[in-house]
């Protein structure tokens, strides 16, 4: 049986091969060094790669950056290797990543639960969010590290009209959010041709800070398509 290596939160997990085959990489690209971020690190300074495309977010979301940069958290540029599928790219001063959309959670999750849940996740239609035309994720982590460090994803799914995001954003009704993802759970809204995931790797960062955040953005925007 294939294997596949996957790195998280400084441990080596060796599963079986459940994520889509566009997510493999080279042995070659395994090379490259992943941050680990649970360990003290003295330079807490995020270096801009040179020559990142600039792509234009929505207002509310880069609002939504610039406040969760106030309370003391900044993006992780060293939390996935730089290979392919996942593309660095520049708002302003802050670092995301544009990522293909068979990558995240909905398309590779339900195949796993099957396996692991006996298919709990059978009702999830997965055809609504195949029209998404980009999904973009800002990756933070709070500035001042220590043991344990506080640090969330934040999904900014786009799709050409709000009909085609409503859909998307109903799919997610059918199912529970903590298989979905794993032991985390995820909040999720929807306002205009946007939805948008705010997960974590830990669920006590799904309630500190996540979940601050959202409010915050569910509030700041009267947003009223709401799943958590």
């Amino acid at each position: 049986m294939r294997k596949t290596v996957i790195i998280s939160i400084g441990f080596i997990f060796i599963l079986g091969s459940c994520r889509p085959k566009t997510t493999q990489i080279t042995q070659q690209e395994e090379t490259v060094i992943i941050s680990d971020t649970l360990k003290i690190q003295e330079n807490t300074e995020e270096v801009i790669p040179e020559n990142i495309p600039k792509l234009s977010i929505t207002p509310r979301f880069f609002s939504l950056i610039q406040h969760i940069d106030s309370l003391g958290y900044i993006f992780d540029t060293l939390r996935y290797t730089p290979h392919k599928p996942y593309e660095l790219i520049q708002q302003d001063k802050y670092v995301l990543f544009e990522i293909p959309k068979e990558t995240t959670n909905p398309f590779w999750t339900p195949s796993w639960a099957e396996e692991a849940y006996s298919n709990r996740l059978a009702d999830f239609d997965i055809k609504p969010l195949e029209k998404a035309q980009k999904v973009i994720q800002y990756f933070f982590i709070v500035k001042q590290r220590g043991n344990i460090n506080e640090d969330g994803l934040i999904e900014e799914w786009t799709f050409e009209n709000e009909t085609e995001a409503l859909a998307a954003f109903n799919s997610f009704k059918t199912i529970r959010l903590d298989i979905m993802y794993f032991n985390t759970g995820a909040f999720i809204c929807c306002i205009d041709k946007q939805m948008y995931i705010f997960h974590s790797r830990a669920s006590a960062f799904m309630y500190k800070p996540l979940k601050s955040f959202f409010k915050w953005f569910v509030g700041q925007n009267d947003i009223t398509m709401i799943q958590k």
